[in-house]
């Protein structure tokens, strides 16, 4: 039983072949993120969704065929001959429809005509192929399977009936889903007419399983080279649970000689009994997912890798111990390869990836030393979404994700979240962490729990990143590794502390902590109070605007969103000081005005359909046609967006929180700090910020605070060097 509830839009009106009395109306899903907008562009047609209990699901064409009848209040439908059409052509014939009432919403005629709310109705529904092009009529099945195969088939005609073959043989829907986009066809075709290769039979062998438990368990062919986490235990436990005969020993030994042909029975055997034998195997703590045969067919490959690392390294001069520095200039430098070529063949490494374009640059590079020398795959996990976007674009072929979605993270209890751990393990190649300085110790420690035995770990950072930072000097260390100019970094003389005066009154008489005259990278202003510092960052800001001649090239950051000191009361405050003159460009009910022209504006959702990209910076130009749309300008190239996707998708861009800042530079960044930013201000805001200046910093705070603040959160001082204790690996 589905129920829908939905909005929809009629793209084409005609009557039916089989009986002209009969309406036919076509009906095209729009986007479903769009929910309420991108509706006064379709010249009154209908936008229509459908909601069905588990999140949106995008239907690409709709069609219902049945008997409609046209009235004052709109359209009424009947049971009959109601089609729903996919975007492949797989269609569903609907058996039951009931209280389905297409009505006029006149409250939405002011967009355009044609508008209809849709009553919601409840209907049953099978497949129905006789009007699919090439696809077998296939019966009886089920409801439940009508989400999984629109999901699957949405695109795509020829995956539709793979999918469709796939099911009626009997296959897994995980398992067909895998299938569709790792196969061929002609694949797919065998595998359907021998289910012997996908599903377990009551009389076959270990040789027929080890085959048939790869491809559903890794998505990989039997002739793989890394056969990665397949258990032997596993495949005797099947046999065993399907009432196959006694599994022995010597069966074991085949099917694995049969896998591994180089290798010597008696060296199998007795890696067997070292784990207590066959029946050992699942007792045997950390072995579940990771196989024998991998650990034996992977001693080869990582000889051959350690050899010819050793032999590289050896003509460069290097240790195998020493470790990979990227420098702002290092993308530059003709030996890149050379000094990273250190980086493979190590347990875990280190690197220094400081400035603009520097890690797209030094991933390419260390992809292609893994090729030459054989590592293996390269993949990147990134906590910042930016950055992984970025990568993402930048670097052809490479797989970037975030650390939720390598370590499959589920709600835990009491303690956050937890990761699965069936999560995906990379047995092989080299896994490059980014940011991770803004890692959790929990993320990092199960980061490297999910690396087998010959995967290499790469940490963007220096030594620095894998140490903790002297509670007193946290800030200082970040600058210095950001590459800014900071050559006078000493602490200032402090009065003492029996003068009687408190820790913020001695800063405010030491004359603003860090220098900040002589010191073009790095400047300071020592003050506390909310309004001081409210109008010290504006201030600051409004000097920078008008030497740079433009409001893109300068931004605000501050720790928190609300209260007097956070991103909205100073986007506000900014908007007042340095564009007051502005014209009222989009409001809000008519009443409060949200941006004007001159203003920056800064995305924090990012939209297909127009192009834009969570992270970026826009100068808000001007209205363009009837007032509905907005021209939006960078520098270097101008888009037009609807008022609804400004509206919903952007916000005031002179000041930001961290967190949504993270992973972006631009030319120069004001920090604005106070007590109570407390709960918001931690090493990783400090990372961001630092990471995000390109020519200055400044701070409009008390050092004296940020020392305090970080000193309060040691525990996030050290998180890197405790997340790697944890895993038991030592830093090369």
């Amino acid at each position: 039983m589905i129920t829908a509830r939905a909005r929809f839009q009629i793209i084409r009106e005609r009557s039916s072949k089989k009986d002209p009395t009969r309406k036919v109306l076509t009906l095209r899903v729009a986007n479903p993120n769009a929910l309420d907008g991108n509706v006064k562009d379709l010249s009154g047609d209908i936008t229509m969704f459908i909601d069905k209990g588990k999140g949106w699901q995008k239907y690409h064409y709709i069609e219902f065929a049945g008997a409609l009848a046209e009235g004052d209040g709109g359209y009424t439908a009947t049971p009959e001959s109601a089609q729903l059409t996919f975007g492949a052509g797989l269609g569903y014939k609907i058996e039951y429809l009931e209280g389905i009432v297409f009505r006029r919403n006149r409250k939405l005629n002011r967009i355009g005509k044609g508008f209809f709310g849709f009553m919601p109705g409840n209907f049953n529904a099978y497949l129905d192929a006789e009007d699919f092009d090439g696809l077998q009529k296939i019966s009886g099945l089920p409801v439940k399977h009508i989400r999984e195969v629109a999901k699957a088939v949405s695109d795509n005609a020829e995956q539709a009936e793979l999918y469709a073959h796939m099911r009626q043989a009997g296959i897994s829907t995980k398992l067909a889903g895998k299938l569709i986009n790792s196969w061929s066809k002609e694949d797919i075709l065998d595998a359907v007419e021998n289910p012997l290769l996908l599903a377990p039979l009551k009389d076959a062998t270990l040789e027929d399983y080890l085959p048939a438990l790869v491809r559903d368990g890794m998505d990989m062919r039997p002739d793989d080279p890394r056969i990665a986490r397949l258990s032997i235990a596993e495949c005797v436990s099947v046999l065993q649970a399907d009432g196959s005969t006694a599994v022995s020993e010597r069966r074991v030994l085949n099917a694995v000689t049969k896998q591994c042909p180089s290798l010597d029975k008696d060296e199998i055997r007795s890696m067997l009994q070292s784990r207590g034998g066959v029946a050992g195997f699942r007792t045997v703590r950390g072995e579940s997912g990771k196989s024998v045969v991998s650990r034996i067919m992977v001693q080869e490959q990582e000889q051959q890798l350690v050899s010819a690392v050793t032999e590289r390294n050896k003509k460069l001069g290097l240790s195998d111990r020493a470790r990979a520095s990227i420098s702002r200039s290092a993308g530059e430098d003709p030996s890149l390869r050379e000094a990273l070529g250190c980086a493979v063949g190590q347990g875990i490494s280190l690197w220094n990836v400081s400035g603009p374009g520097a890690l797209p640059r030094a991933i390419v590079a260390l992809k292609q030393i893994a090729e030459d020398v054989g590592a293996g795959p390269v993949e990147v996990v990134s906590p910042l979404k930016p950055t992984v976007g970025k990568l993402a674009r930048d670097v052809d072929g490479l797989h970037v994700t975030s650390p939720h979605s390598r370590l499959l993270w589920r709600p835990g209890m009491g303690h956050g979240h937890r990761y699965r751990k069936d999560a995906k393990v990379q047995e092989s190649g080299v896994l490059i962490v980014t940011d991770s300085n803004a890692l959790t110790t929990p993320q990092l420690t199960a980061l490297l729990e999910t690396v087998g035995p010959s995967c290499r770990v790469v940490l963007a950072g220096d030594e620095h990143g894998l140490g903790p930072v002297s509670p007193g000097r946290p800030f200082k260390a970040m600058v210095q590794r950001s590459g800014l100019p900071s050559s006078k970094l000493e602490e200032p003389a402090r009065p003492e502390a029996s003068s009687g005066l408190t820790r913020v009154e001695q800063d405010l008489r030491a004359g603003g902590g860090l220098p900040g005259a002589d010191l073009p990278g790095c400047t300071w202003n020592n003050e506390y109070q909310d309004t001081k510092i409210r109008d010290g960052v504006i201030k600051a800001l409004k000097e920078q605007v008008a030497a740079d001649g433009n409001v893109l090239g300068s931004h605000i950051i501050v720790p928190q969103n609300m209260g007097s000191v956070g991103q909205a009361s100073l986007n506000r405050e900014a908007q007042k000081v340095i564009n007051p003159n502005g014209e009222d460009l989009l409001l809000i009910d008519g009443k409060r005005v949200m941006a004007k022209a001159g203003d920056p504006v800064y995305c924090i959702r990012s939209n297909k359909e127009t192009g834009i990209t969570f992270g970026e910076k826009w100068e808000l130009l001007r209205a363009t046609g009837d007032g509905d749309t907005y021209l939006l300008g960078d520098g270097n190239r101008r888009i037009e967006i609807p008022g609804k996707v400004l509206a919903s998708a952007f916000q005031l861009g002179y000041a930001t929180t961290p967190h949504r800042f993270a992973g972006n530079q631009v030319d120069n960044v004001m920090l604005a700090v106070h007590a109570q930013h407390s709960d918001s201000f931690n090493r990783g805001v400090l990372c961001s910020v630092v990471s995000g200046a390109r020519k200055s910093l400044r701070v409009i705070g008390s050092q004296n605070v940020i020392e305090r603040l970080i000193s309060e959160k040691s525990n996030l001082t050290d998180g890197l060097s405790f997340g790697v204790g944890q895993a038991g690996l030592t830093p090369a």
